[in-house]
């Protein structure tokens, strides 16, 4: 990677941004979180979310479901149903395929109170920090922005992690307050940030990364915060217990079906050749955009300094989940984070090149996690009879699909190396200074 050219990234840097006011973003941003907020309560109160694509696993089409398993289970648990296995519990067990699993904190947050008669508050609550998180993260500022992101929050994947009030849309907000807290510049605030990452790692695993390595998102104050991000990882350690993790690890869940992501997903259900077909198709496209991007100055990326710490902490959660875990779609929430600091390239302080990547993640995004969508479109046009077209037609959406989050793998992938190359050649090498 070429060392980075400063008095062109200043040049390509937009520099009326540390002049911007909240007038400039909170009036679309208001408008954003209104008709997102208010589409979701209709779909709430029509179940409507089928029609845009969201599969629904209950036959009553009873939205929050994911919720009612994580605030239910420890009173099942308590109740004496489900299978022990060390401090995990898992209704009804293990061997099960369907299983729910209830470890700490939750359990102390039940002996605490916070039970299943809490299900739709929580629910709506959680949505609703979502929303705010995610509309404070990308802060469109014009209308062509608002739909954009708009589109980004009513995709099939997204829209099911509501649905169902999964609690990835909990540490989605967690991110992005976390991101926000490491960009402010103040050591107080920083260490703020990740006891949030730490927090956010006790109530699901897969932060822990993005925990750990939170001393590389700040650009001073490293030496503080590599202490902090070791003993917050050490606390979320403490909290759940080496043995929970290690029986998690076991009874997590692993999307199989045509709702799920990730680095295994077509090895294991199309096979090795359509997987190594893809692997190879987006390592060359990677590397084509690579050979093109080094050439082309790179933008300032702190210019825009929470955009870039979120799309930093959002990649160090989403990035190791795609490769350890094939996971269900909701969990495509945790990278919207990564979207913000393309947002902003389209409005302008990069150059042809980068805008052209910024363009090609969003579309990739939009494409991995909107599939569902058209496949719905033709379950319902054939009535489930499923012709001949309509198999080979949903075949080749579900591998357009993976094949579209791998390519966003690689563009999500070249962006945070150039991030870090440019730190590179700010501070020396990355490193607690």
């Amino acid at each position: 990677m070429t060392p980075v050219d400063e008095s062109a990234a200043a040049a390509a840097a937009p520099r009326n941004a540390p002049a911007a006011s909240c007038r400039d973003w909170l009036p679309w941003v208001a408008t954003l979180l209104a008709l997102a907020g208010g589409a979701t309560f209709l779909l709430w109160l029509t179940r409507g979310w089928i029609a845009i694509g969201v599969p629904h696993f209950d036959p009553l089409l009873e939205p929050f479901s994911d919720a009612d398993n994580v605030l239910g289970t420890p009173g099942l648990c308590a109740m004496g149903y489900g299978q022990w296995i060390d401090d995990v519990c898992f209704v009804p067990s293990l061997a099960a395929e369907a299983h729910a699993q209830a470890y700490e904190p939750w359990l102390t947050f039940f002996r605490w109170g916070l039970g299943s008669e809490h299900i739709v508050p929580v629910s709506l609550m959680m949505i609703a920090l979502f929303y705010l998180a995610v509309g404070m993260t990308l802060k469109p500022r014009r209308a062509g922005e608002v739909v954009v992101c708009l589109l980004l929050l009513a995709t099939p994947a997204v829209q099911l992690g509501v649905e169902r009030a999964n609690f990835d849309l909990l540490i989605c907000a967690l991110i992005c307050l976390a991101a926000g807290l490491l960009a402010n510049g103040r050591a107080a605030a920083a260490v703020a940030g990740c006891l949030v990452l730490s927090l956010a790692t006790m109530l699901k695993i897969y932060p822990g990364v993005a925990c750990a390595l939170a001393w590389t998102v700040v650009r001073s104050h490293r030496t503080r915060l590599l202490v902090a991000s070791l003993c917050g990882t050490l606390l979320a350690i403490m909290v759940l217990g080496p043995q929970t993790i290690a029986v998690l690890g076991q009874g997590a869940p692993e999307g199989a079906t045509r709702f799920s992501t990730g680095a295994h997903w077509l090895f294991r259900q199309r096979g090795a050749a359509a997987g190594w077909a893809v692997l190879l198709s987006a390592l060359t496209l990677t590397g084509a955009a690579f050979a093109i991007l080094r050439k082309a100055p790179p933008p300032r990326f702190d210019a825009w300094p929470n955009r870039s710490a979120a799309f930093e902490v959002a990649f160090l959660v989403a990035i190791p989940l795609f490769f350890l875990k094939d996971s269900y779609d909701y969990r495509l929430v945790l990278w919207l984070p990564c979207l913000a600091l393309p947002l902003a390239w389209l409005r302008g302080g990069a150059g042809r090149e980068w805008r052209t990547l910024a363009a090609v993640t969003l579309c990739l995004y939009l494409v991995t996690a909107g599939v569902e969508l058209p496949c719905y479109l033709i379950d319902t046009g054939t009535r489930g009879a499923h012709p001949r077209w309509a198999v080979t037609a949903l075949s080749a959406l579900v591998y357009v699909k993976q094949a579209a989050a791998w390519l966003l793998v690689g563009a999500l992938s070249l962006t945070y190396g150039f991030v870090l190359a440019q730190k590179v050649a700010a501070n020396g090498r990355v490193r607690p200074a």
